[in-house]
């Protein structure tokens, strides 16, 4: 059995059609040379965290055409710069629960829910490497 693409397989694809338009859901698996079902976990990641957005209809499909939003070119520049757990040295998978701890916050998410995590404020590391006393207090 496969796995799914990568949130960086996916909008790099996408940021490849930016210039014709844009891409649907079927030509992203097309290009990947995967069936659609592999696309569509990080396809709807994408959506929901607004790093694409309508971009038209294709002429002879009728398919919805989707772009990268300023977000979604964000993102896809900081997926090539790793971000990795300063406590077991592990690189942080997109839809990994990770925590963020900043001042005195902590707080639960992923990189697939803040695409630009890791650039700002505070430090970025697996949930399960969080010491139990944050996990606890968290927000």
């Amino acid at each position: 059995m496969f796995d799914d693409i990568s949130i960086r397989q996916l909008l790099e694809t996408i940021g490849e059609f930016d210039r014709c338009g844009g891409a649907s859901l079927g030509l992203v698996a097309w290009e990947l040379c995967v069936e659609e079902h592999r696309v569509a976990k990080g396809w709807n990641a994408a959506r929901a965290g607004g790093l694409i957005k309508p971009a038209g209809v294709e002429r002879v499909s009728a398919e919805q055409l989707w772009r990268l939003t300023a977000d979604g070119w964000s993102a896809l520049r900081q997926l090539a710069d790793v971000l990795s757990c300063p406590i077991c040295a592990d690189v942080i998978g997109v839809y990994e629960p990770a925590v963020v701890a900043c001042d005195d916050q902590r707080r639960r998410t992923s990189i697939a829910r803040e695409p630009r995590l890791g650039s700002g404020r505070g430090t970025v590391m697996h949930l399960g490497c969080a010491p139990d006393h944050w996990v606890r207090t968290m927000v």
